[in-house]
C-alpha cells in the first residue's frame, strides 16, 4: 500500500509540475500559447516543441523524486516514470508531433523520473551514513 500511495503522490506533484509550466511557457511564450497549438494537430515550431518535451521531462524528474523519496525505493520512481510516459505518448500522438517528437516525448518523463530516483535514492543512502560504491575489482571477488 505504501508503494501505491507513493506512485500516485509522484504522479499527483509531477503532473501539476508539467501543467503548472506548461501555464508558465504560456506566459513566456508570448505569441504561442502551448495547449491551442497542441490541440490543434498541426507541426509544432521549434521553440514551442522544447518547451513540451522539457515541461514533460520536469514532470518526470519530480514525480520520480516524489515517489522513490516516499517508498524508499528506486523502482517506485520508475513506475511513475513509466506511468507518466504512457499520457505523454498520447499527447505526441494527438498533437502531431513528428517521428523523433513521438519517441522524444514520452522517453523526456521516463528518462528523468529514473534520474530523479536514483538522484534520491543516492542521497537518502548518504544521509543514513550508507555510502554507494559502484562495482569494481574489489566487490566483483576479482
Amino acid at each position: 500500500m505504501r508503494y501505491l500511495i507513493a506512485i500516485l503522490a509522484g504522479l499527483g506533484i509531477g503532473v501539476v509540475f508539467l501543467e503548472a509550466l506548461l501555464a508558465a511557457a504560456d506566459f513566456w511564450l508570448l505569441n504561442a500559447h502551448v495547449r491551442e497549438l497542441l490541440a490543434s494537430g498541426q507541426a509544432l515550431p521549434a521553440s514551442v516543441s522544447m518547451v513540451v518535451i522539457l515541461g514533460w521531462m520536469s514532470g518526470g524528474l519530480v514525480a520520480g523524486l516524489v515517489a522513490s523519496g516516499l517508498a524508499g525505493r528506486r523502482a517506485a520512481g520508475w513506475i511513475t516514470g513509466l506511468l507518466l510516459g504512457l499520457p505523454a505518448l498520447l499527447v505526441g500522438g494527438l498533437a502531431g508531433f513528428g517521428a523523433g517528437g513521438m519517441l522524444a516525448l514520452p522517453a523526456a518523463p521516463v528518462l528523468a523520473a529514473i534520474i530523479g530516483a536514483e538522484l534520491i535514492t543516492r542521497l537518502s543512502d548518504q544521509g543514513q551514513g550508507r555510502q554507494h560504491q559502484p562495482p569494481g575489482p574489489e566487490r566483483a571477488g576479482i
